[in-house]
């Protein structure tokens, strides 16, 4: 799949790369999709250099929470999928069985009563409006886009940092609010107080559900397909999430 000579080649751009982000653990630090591409390619080349740069990078991302582990696994599950198994998905595949004993999410899943049928792969979405379509602005006056408000919520397997979930609350007067939060806390908050929303639990959402309706006076009808999308991916049971959703919006 991959001569020696141009494996050779790849990894010596990402060691002179590495040279210069030997520092850097955010995605907006690097330039992430080149180097998805050269560890797709790097993945099909036996040599042990290689094999051990790629290990190398995946045991540095998992001691900072980065971004690299993931990737890799994804291209290395990718590989398996077609039959080839790579050295370094073994340890890849324990570390990601001993998060499910870890991060809420996976107790979350149990609660519920609903099992993934891939564990390191799954996503629960929900796009919400207080009112007019959640696809749409058409008809509304700039008084009734001040006045819309957008929730969002995504639950997912542990991916870039081992983040789990998504939580964001915006209207279509930006920068007159937007707040973001996930797993490590408040991401992004525009023109509001650091104390106008508490961090969610995602264990328990209903409280700040509850926050988010009193504190903006607003309300979603989570049944209402104009103003709400729900999915779930393949494996999930539809009718159990959905029935635990209208429990915290209730």
């Amino acid at each position: 799949m991959i001569s020696p000579e141009l494996g050779e080649f790849l990894l010596s751009c990402a060691l002179e790369y590495d040279k210069t982000h030997a520092d850097k653990f955010d995605t907006f630090d690097n330039d992430v999709e080149t180097l998805r591409g050269i560890w797709s390619a790097m993945s099909f080349c036996d040599e042990p250099a290689i094999t051990e740069y790629l290990t190398m990078q995946a045991a540095r991302s998992l001691s900072h929470r980065s971004f690299a582990h993931r990737y890799i696994f994804e291209i290395l599950r990718l590989q398996e999928r077609a039959g080839r198994t790579h050295p370094l998905l073994a340890k890849l595949y324990d570390y990601y069985g001993g998060l499910q004993t870890k991060l809420p999410i996976y107790e979350l899943l149990h609660r519920i009563g609903v099992s993934p049928a891939d564990p390191y792969e799954f996503d629960i979405s929900l796009k919400s409006v207080n009112f007019g379509y959640w696809f749409s602005n058409q008809g509304l006056s700039d008084e009734e886009k001040a006045r819309k408000f957008h929730l969002e919520i995504r639950l997912f397997a542990p991916f870039i940092n081992d983040r789990t979930f998504e939580i964001e609350l915006r209207n279509d007067a930006v920068p007159r609010a937007k707040i973001n939060f996930n797993d490590d806390g408040m991401s992004l908050l525009q023109e509001l107080p650091n104390d106008t929303l508490p961090c969610p639990d995602i264990l328990n959402l209903k409280p700040f559900i509850d926050q988010i309706k009193s504190r903006f006076n607003v309300k979603f009808d989570i049944d209402d397909k104009d103003k709400s999308y729900f999915s779930v991916s393949k494996g999930l049971n539809r009718a159990k999430i959905l029935s635990w959703l209208k429990e915290i919006f209730a």
